[in-house]
C-alpha cells in the first residue's frame, strides 16, 4: 500500500484479527481497500498503530465498557505503564487548506470544454490560479482565486475554444478572469495526470490559531474520549497523511515562517491549554526525512508529543517512541503517499513496486538479481517488452546486461528466488552464469592441458 507494503499489511490484519472483535478487523479491510484516499490513508495508519500498541502487551480495541457510545480506537495500560491510557486515533492532510479541490472541480470543467473543441486536449491543459490578500477578521489573508462551487461561464469557455482552435496555445497562455476567479492556461508538451495540473502560488496554511481544520479535527476526537473515568490518561493521535502543518513541526521553516500563519505546534498548544480538562496528550506521527532533505535521505517515523503535564509528557514520549519503533520505515512522505493513490499507484492489478536490478561478478561466475515481479508483469501483459527492458536498467541503443552476457559465452547455470521480505512487494530472481561452450566459438584451454600433464 502506500506507507507499509502490502505482505506487512496483511500481516498485520493476521495478528490484529486475533486480538480485536470482528466487525472491526472487517471495518479496517474494507477501509484500507476503499478507492477513496481519505479513507484508505487513514485505515492504513490506523491499523499500523493498533499493531504497534499490540507489541507493547494486552490491550482494549473499541471496548464495550467504556462509558458511552463514543468509544475509544484502543485502551491500554502500556503506554504509560500501570495507568490506563485512552488513546483516540485521527489522520491530518492539508486538503481543506490547500484549495486543492476547488481549483481542481475549476479544472475539470476547463477540461471537458477543451476535449469537446479537441478531443484529448484537455490532458495536456496546466492551471495556475491566482491570488489576492484580503482583510478578514482584522488580519490581512492571502487566498486564492479559486472559489468554492465556481461555475465557468460561458464566455470563459468560447475564449478557451479560440484560443485552442487559433493555434496560439501552442506559443502562449490563456488568462481567464471572472468575478472572484483567475487563472492562467498553458498548454502542456505532455499529458499531465489530472490530480497533478492545478497550482497555487499560496501555500496550504492556517490563517488562524483556533480556527482551522486541524484544531477542529481535534476537537471532534477529544470528544471520543469524554467517557473516560478517573485518572485516566486521554490521548489524541494525530498521523500526517499528507498534512504539511504536521510535517513542519519542530522544522526550521515552521519556527521562521513568515506571514503570521499559525503552525502546527502553536495550533495544538493552544488547543491543550483551552481544553486542559479534556485532554492529556496530543501525540503527532508523521513520515520524515532525516537529515539533508534535497538528498535522498531515509525516511522515518518522528514523534512529537504535546502536553501541559512535563512528567506525562516524558512517560508518553517513552512510551510512543517505543511503540512506534515496533514499525517498518515508513515508503513515502504524507503527501507522496496521497499524490500517489490519486494516480492509483498502489492497486493490486496494477504494475508492481520492482526491486532494483543489480549484477555480481565472482571469478568466472556472474549473478544478476532481477526483479519477480517484473517478470511476472511481461508474462502478464501488465507491461511491455520495452517497459521490461526498462525496469531492468537498459537504456534505449544499449546491449542489455542479458545479452551482453550471453554474446560473451554465459548462459544461466542456476535459478533461485532470494528471500521474500515482508515489508518489500517483490523478491529478486537470481540468475547464475556460467561459461557456456554452447554459447560462444571453442578455444583451446592451455591451462587443462598444463594440468593433465602435471598428472602424468
Amino acid at each position: 500500500m502506500a506507507f507499509f507494503s502490502r505482505r506487512r499489511l496483511q500481516a498485520m490484519l493476521d495478528d490484529l484479527s486475533r486480538m480485536i472483535p470482528e466487525d472491526k478487523s472487517s471495518d479496517l479491510l474494507a477501509r484500507l481497500e476503499n478507492k477513496r484516499v481519505d479513507q484508505a490513508l487513514p485505515a492504513e495508519i490506523e491499523l499500523a498503530l493498533l499493531w504497534s500498541f499490540s507489541k507493547l502487551g494486552e490491550m482494549d480495541v473499541e471496548p464495550e465498557w467504556w462509558g458511552d457510545n463514543r468509544r475509544p480506537d484502543v485502551v491500554t495500560e502500556h503506554l504509560v505503564p500501570g495507568t490506563l491510557t485512552a488513546v483516540e486515533i485521527a489522520a491530518a492532510t492539508d486538503n481543506s487548506i490547500s484549495g486543492k479541490e476547488a481549483m481542481h472541480r475549476i479544472a475539470i470543467q476547463f477540461v471537458d470544454h477543451a476535449n469537446a473543441t479537441e478531443k484529448g486536449v484537455g490532458q495536456y491543459l496546466y492551471f495556475t490560479f491566482g491570488d489576492t490578500r484580503i482583510c478578514e477578521k482584522g488580519k490581512s489573508v492571502r487566498v486564492r482565486l479559486a472559489p468554492e462551487g465556481h461555475v465557468v461561464s460561458d464566455q470563459s469557455k468560447v475564449l478557451l475554444h479560440q484560443w485552442l482552435k487559433s493555434g496560439r496555445s501552442k506559443s502562449n497562455s490563456l488568462n481567464v478572469v471572472e468575478d472572484g476567479l483567475q487563472v492562467s492556461i498553458e498548454r502542456k508538451g505532455h499529458k499531465l495526470p489530472e490530480q497533478h495540473n492545478t497550482f497555487s502560488y499560496v501555500p496550504p496554511e492556517a490563517n488562524y490559531i483556533d480556527d482551522n481544520p486541524l484544531y477542529d479535527l481535534l476537537k471532534r476526537k477529544a470528544a471520543q474520549l469524554k467517557a473516560a473515568k478517573f485518572e485516566t490518561i486521554r490521548v489524541v493521535v494525530v498521523a500526517d497523511v499528507g498534512s504539511s502543518l504536521l510535517r513542519q513541526i519542530g522544522s526550521y521553516g515552521e519556527r521562521h515562517s513568515l506571514g503570521g500563519a499559525a503552525s502546527g505546534s502553536s495550533i495544538i498548544s493552544q488547543f491543550m491549554k483551552q481544553n486542559a480538562g479534556k485532554i492529556d496528550g496530543v501525540v503527532t506521527v508523521s513520515p520524515y526525512r532525516k537529515g539533508n532533505p534535497f538528498r535522498h535521505s531515509e525516511l522515518s517515523w518522528r514523534v512529537d508529543i504535546f502536553s501541559n503535564d512535563s512528567d506525562l509528557k516524558t512517560k508518553l514520549s517513552e512510551g510512543f517512541n517505543k511503540a512506534i519503533a515496533a514499525l517498518p520505515k515508513p515508503r513515502f512522505e504524507g503527501s507522496q503517499a496521497r499524490s500517489l493513490f490519486l494516480q492509483d499507484a498502489f492497486s493490486p492489478k496494477r504494475m508492481g513496486w520492482y526491486v532494483d536490478v543489480h549484477m555480481e561478478n565472482r571469478m568466472e561466475n556472474t549473478t544478476l538479481h532481477i526483479p519477480a515481479r517484473a517478470l511476472l508483469d511481461l508474462l502478464a501483459g501488465r507491461i511491455t517488452p520495452q517497459q521490461f527492458t526498462h525496469f531492468m536498467g537498459d537504456q534505449p541503443g544499449d546491449v542489455s546486461l542479458i545479452k551482453s552476457l550471453l554474446d560473451n559465452g554465459n548462459t544461466l547455470s542456476k535459478i533461485e528466488m532470494s528471500k521474500r521480505d515482508i515489508d518489500v512487494d517483490d523478491d529478486h530472481i537470481v540468475l547464475h552464469f556460467a561459461d557456456d561452450p554452447a554459447a560462444r566459438a571453442l578455444r583451446l584451454n592451455l591451462e587443462a592441458n598444463d594440468s593433465s600433464h602435471d598428472g602424468v
